[in-house]
This record gives C-alpha cells, sequence and structure tokens, in this order.
C-alpha cells in the first residue's frame, strides 16, 4: 500500500499503472499522495484531475485541472483536458474558449485543435465559424501535389476507408451494411483500421473486408501508414473520422490517392483542403456548397443496419401509463435551450414523465438539469444509467416519443428509435451537424416531427406525445416507414454510393487533366 514513506516517482509510476489497467479509483488514491508528496507538480495535479474525471466526478475535475494550468500554462493536455470536463458539465462556451487558449499556446497540438472545431458545433456556432476555424486547421500544412488519378472506368473500384472506429461504435452501425453490399455495386473495399481496441464488431467488419484487405496501421506514423495506402493502388480514399477523437487527418494531409473523400463520422465540413468531396444528402445540407467544402449530395446520408436484438425485442408488450418522454443522446449535447425546451414540454403535459440517460448518475448533473425545470416538473424527470444494449431498447416499450438533442442531433440513437417503433421529434439546426436526424425523418415523409424553432419543437413533441393512443399499430406503423425509407435500403445506398464516388473521380480527372496533372 503507498503511503508517504514511498518516493513521489514511485507513487506517479503506480497511479500510472493503475490508471491503463482502467483502475482510476486506485490511481487517483496515488496521485492525491502524489500531490501532497510533491505540491508544486502540475503534471501530478493533472493526474488528479484525470481520476475524477475518468470515475464521471466532471464537476471536480474541473478545478484539478484549473489549477494545473495556473502552476503550468504550457501543460498542453492541461487544456485539453479541462476543455472536456467543461463541455461534460454544460459549459460548451467556457471550454472553446480554453480550447482557443489552448490551441493559441501550443499550435502544434492537431488533436487539440480538432477537439476546438468539435465544440464550436456543441457551443451553436454558425456553420461559417466552424469553416473558418476548419481552414486555420488545414492552413498549419504545406500544400502536397496530387498523385495520379486513377481512371475507373470498366471496372471495379478501389476504395479505402480509414477509421478508427471500426469497433462497437456509432460508426459501424452504418458502415457494416455498406460495407456488406458494396461488392455488388462494383467496389472493391480496403479498410485501414487503428482501433485502439478491437472487438466483436472488429472481427466482423474483418470478415466482410475479405483477405488481404484489412490493414492494421494503428501502430504506424502518418508517413508510414500513407504509403501502404499508397502500395494498393486505390482509386479513392475515404475519411470516416473528420475532426473526431483519435482522427488520422495527418494521412490525407500527405496525399496518398489522387481523390480522397470524407464522409459518415463527422458531419461538419470537410476537414482538409486535401478533400475533394464530402458525401452528404440534401437534407442535412440543403443550402448551396461553401467555398473550401465541398460536397456531393446523395439521398440519405447513411444506411443504419438492424440493431442485433431489436427484431427480438421490438414488438414486447409495453407498460401502459402516463406520456412517456425519453433523451437518450450522448449529455454533452444537452443545451441549456434543449433542457428548456423539454421543461416547456412537461408544462403543457402536467401528467407527462421525462426520462434521460445520464452515464455515472452524476448527482451534480442531475441537479444541474434539474435547475432547468419548475418544482412540478423537475419532480417528473427520472434519471437512468447506461444499460446493457438489450436493456436499453427494451427501454423504449415506454417511451411514446423521443426527444431529439439540439444544435448538435442525434443519428445512431434516432435509427434506434425508430426500428422500435418510437416517433422522434427533431429541431432541425441551420448546419449539417444539427439536421441529422431531419435527413433520416424526411426520407420517411414524417415532416411534422421536424421542428425549425424551439417553440415548433415544443409544440410537435405536446401533439405527438398526446396521439400516443394509437399503441401497438402506430408502432408498427412508425417501424415499417423507417423499413421502407432509404436510412433502411442499404442495397440501394451503395449503389448510388458507388455512383458518387465514380462521379467524383471523372470529375477530378477531368479537373486534373485541365491543369495539366498526371491522369492514369
Amino acid at each position: 500500500m503507498l503511503n508517504i514513506t514511498n518516493s513521489v516517482e514511485d507513487v506517479k509510476r503506480a497511479g500510472q499503472a493503475h490508471y491503463q489497467a482502467g483502475r482510476f479509483a486506485e490511481g487517483l488514491a496515488a496521485f492525491e499522495l502524489a500531490t501532497r508528496l510533491d505540491p508544486a507538480s502540475a503534471a501530478s495535479r493533472h493526474n488528479v484531475g484525470l481520476g475524477l474525471f475518468s470515475l464521471r466526478r466532471c464537476d471536480e475535475s474541473v478545478w484539478h485541472f484549473e489549477r494545473a494550468l495556473a502552476m503550468e500554462p504550457r501543460l498542453a493536455l492541461g487544456w485539453n483536458s479541462l476543455g472536456a470536463a467543461l463541455l461534460e458539465t454544460g459549459r460548451p462556451g467556457a471550454a472553446v474558449q480554453v480550447l482557443r487558449r489552448g490551441v493559441e499556446l501550443h499550435p502544434g497540438e492537431l488533436g487539440m485543435h480538432s477537439f476546438l472545431i468539435c465544440a464550436l458545433a456543441l457551443a451553436g456556432a454558425s456553420r461559417a465559424e466552424v469553416l473558418a476555424e476548419t481552414a486555420a486547421y488545414a492552413g498549419k500544412f504545406a500544400p502536397v501535389a496530387r498523385p495520379a488519378v486513377q481512371n475507373g472506368e470498366g471496372r471495379r473500384l478501389r476504395v479505402g476507408f480509414v477509421s478508427g472506429d471500426f469497433r462497437l461504435h456509432a460508426v459501424a452501425w452504418f458502415f457494416e451494411p455498406l460495407l456488406r453490399e458494396l461488392p455488388g455495386a462494383g467496389v472493391e473495399a480496403f479498410c485501414y483500421s487503428h482501433v485502439g481496441r478491437a472487438d466483436e464488431v472488429t472481427g466482423r467488419l474483418r470478415g466482410l473486408a475479405g483477405e488481404g484487405r484489412w490493414r492494421e496501421i494503428g501502430a504506424l506514423g502518418d508517413d508510414a501508414a500513407a504509403e501502404v495506402i499508397r502500395g494498393d493502388t486505390l482509386d479513392v480514399v475515404v475519411d470516416l473520422m473528420g475532426h473526431t477523437a483519435g482522427n488520422r487527418l495527418g494521412i490525407f494531409v500527405r496525399r496518398p490517392v489522387g481523390v480522397q473523400v470524407s464522409w459518415l463520422g463527422y458531419a461538419g465540413p470537410a476537414p482538409l483542403g486535401v478533400i475533394d468531396a464530402r458525401l452528404t444528402d440534401g437534407v442535412m445540407d440543403a443550402g448551396e456548397a461553401a467555398p473550401g467544402d465541398p460536397v456531393v449530395k446523395l439521398e440519405t446520408f447513411a444506411p443504419h443496419g438492424p440493431p442485433g436484438q431489436a427484431v427480438e425485442v421490438w414488438a414486447e408488450g409495453r407498460r401502459e401509463g402516463r406520456v412517456t418522454f425519453a433523451c437518450v443522446s450522448n449529455p454533452v449535447k444537452w443545451s441549456e435551450a434543449y433542457l428548456r425546451a423539454c421543461a416547456g414540454i412537461l408544462e403543457l403535459l402536467p401528467e407527462a414523465r421525462l426520462v434521460m440517460v445520464l452515464p455515472g448518475m452524476d448527482p451534480v448533473a442531475m441537479g444541474r438539469v434539474q435547475r432547468q425545470f419548475s418544482a412540478g416538473a423537475g419532480g417528473r424527470v427520472e434519471f437512468r444509467g447506461v444499460q446493457p444494449f438489450r436493456d436499453y431498447l427494451l427501454m423504449h416499450q415506454e417511451v411514446d416519443v423521443v426527444l431529439d438533442t439540439f444544435p448538435v442531433s442525434g443519428h445512431t440513437v434516432t435509427c434506434h428509435a425508430l426500428r422500435m417503433g418510437v416517433p422522434v421529434v427533431t429541431r432541425a439546426g441551420a448546419a449539417s451537424w444539427g439536421r441529422l436526424t431531419a435527413s433520416v425523418l424526411r426520407g420517411m415523409g414524417k415532416r411534422e416531427w421536424i421542428a425549425e424553432t424551439e417553440g415548433e419543437f415544443i409544440e410537435a413533441a405536446v401533439l405527438a406525445g398526446r396521439e400516443r393512443a394509437g399503441g401497438a399499430e402506430a408502432r408498427e406503423r412508425v417501424r415499417a416507414a423507417f423499413l421502407a425509407s432509404p436510412a433502411a435500403d442499404a442495397a440501394g445506398f451503395s449503389r448510388r454510393f458507388a455512383g458518387a464516388l465514380r462521379g467524383v473521380v471523372a470529375e477530378v480527372a477531368e479537373r486534373a487533366a485541365r491543369v495539366g496533372e498526371n491522369v492514369r
């Protein structure tokens, strides 16, 4: 057992070992001791914050991160950690300020800059603001000549996908059905995986990719990974992560392939100037393409595969009772405006309740949510922790309406709810990251569940709640509408996806020929 007789270095090593093994309580205790042994250590203070954050004591972690940065402002990881803690505690505006300062002090910390871009969307920034920050990120890289463009006419298209999310992750719900259908659409798919910890989903995707088309690049630097991709002589390489955590945009900076595309895991603008197209749809990106954000619009954004147990549980009996709304999205998406709208819905339906899924069941976070509700409405808010997947699906049998978040909308949880026959009401934002659910609903013909303002969101939710009397037949209609929509048509989507990529290749090849670049 560690105590003050141990050297501070021994204590720190023990703390790191505990953290690496996922023993966060033990690691926290070690670093608390380290700060007593060496009060001037900003790194130890920061590590106390990390332990608290990992134990979902995010409010407490903020003070420790702030203290560490006061001691050592050039502690790069500290700015990133404080930004994350502020987001988790419902302060996205403050998180943006902190991350901006961190990027100013550490312009080479590209992961922090990506985090800032994502935080801007959560803070309600405009599309123009996010585009400007994206351009600032892209401006850090020197131009690289485009390699020869492969002419794909008359043969199967060779397409590579790069991601660290080939695992039990939201991306896999949409990527797996596409990967399964691509051979029938004339595409030979290669997967370049940098998954930290492989799981059952990783194995399934690897099997779908097939022998010789799955590459592990997690241990490779960007130069080496780009060489691996270059060696496969692809027609197109697709980034599936954008500016989300753990991205490998550095590979794309090196232009290993003549045509580079962004899709799926990131709903913001094209993350780099070397991206030739961002695949989206006409609902998510309803306006004209902005300079620096080249878009190609499909019928729908992505095909959603069936949750493994949905067929088994979707039609099971539901508990009768008062109208039940639910929020199942990540709590970092619970903006003040969203919580205010939820409170307004409960005020208009005095017998209704709201179920909110809150990882860790943090009492401080509960209190922050409750403060947005009146005493009467707050008593009808029920918090639930993370559940096993089957139980999460079964929870939908209690729910009459899912309330989508804004300004950043849900997507995976929206599709899960609709497959379970539960209506989803959304407030569509002006930017693509606020229109994911609207895209799915428009494909189902459910425009009445899409609101443009906070007031319309409240009205649509109240109306949907009052119409819940349809029972099992109403749920069957919702489920049938989803299964008949483009979002559930993986085979059709794969054909359109392949066609879009061929169109991008042809366009880039024509443009390259005009300016004298090589075309093969």
